[in-house]
């Protein structure tokens, strides 16, 4: 039996159907960011230009540990992104994420924002840490 986790920011509620549909979307969608261990794409939406990222399928024992023990990455990415808003610190605007669960495990899990267009990476900015002091 399959069942799902999930949050929407406010303002993004028109958003949802998407979000129950991510795994159609993306799987439809040839625009990649990143294809790695976890695999990031933009996809297109009511006018918005969407980054979805998919996290790899974790192991029989994080399945159980996402589902019960501790948070997923896609719920901690999006919270983590609702901190540096806070913080004022430049991030992508969250939209919400989701995890699908089946016989109590986590399967899939994906974070979606807007697209932002920055001219660094963060992989720059922690190779020039002089700001740190």
């Amino acid at each position: 039996m399959q069942n799902t986790r999930w949050k929407i920011h406010s303002g993004f509620e028109e958003l949802k159907p998407l979000l129950f549909d991510i795994q159609a979307h993306f799987s439809e969608s040839d625009s990649f960011i990143h294809d790695a261990r976890n695999k990031l794409k933009t996809i297109k939406h009511n006018g918005l230009d969407i980054v979805v990222k998919s996290f790899k399928v974790p192991n029989l024992l994080n399945q159980f540990a996402y589902a019960y023990l501790r948070d997923s990455k896609a719920k901690k990415s999006y919270v983590n992104a609702l901190k540096l808003e806070k913080l004022h610190i430049t991030t992508p605007q969250p939209i919400g994420y989701i995890e699908f669960h089946n016989s109590g495990l986590l399967k899939e899990s994906y974070f979606l924002s807007l697209q932002s267009h920055y001219d660094f990476t963060i992989r720059e900015v922690l190779l020039n840490r002089e700001w740190l002091g």
